[in-house]
């Protein structure tokens, strides 16, 4: 998704990203960290671009819309249903972090 590729550009990817890339990836000593620091970066693009297509869009609107499938309520959005996973993903890792309960 485009908003995500704009997401790696303004939250800049840190060392050994483009080492992940490589054909030897595995090869290397840090290969463990590297692919951690790699799941990071890709999730803060992905948070980026979720907050900017469905910046507005929190459990009480996901409420109000009345759906409990994923699917329906990414089409209601008109986003890509694992977009809609992550978003909802999103908005129960800032409760938690807020120490709400979410189901």
């Amino acid at each position: 998704m485009l908003t995500e590729e704009i997401g790696h550009i303004i939250h800049s990817p840190r060392p050994g990203h483009i080492r992940y890339h490589s054909e030897n990836f595995y090869q290397t000593e840090n290969y463990s960290m590297i692919k951690n620091t790699v799941a990071q970066d890709e999730r803060r693009a992905l948070d980026w671009a979720t907050g900017v297509l469905l910046g507005n869009v929190d459990f009480d609107r996901i409420k109000v819309v009345g759906t409990s499938s994923v699917g329906q309520l990414a089409e209601y959005f008109d986003v890509e249903p694992w977009f809609m996973e992550h978003r909802i993903g999103y908005l129960r890792r800032k409760a938690w972090d807020t120490g709400q309960q979410v189901r």
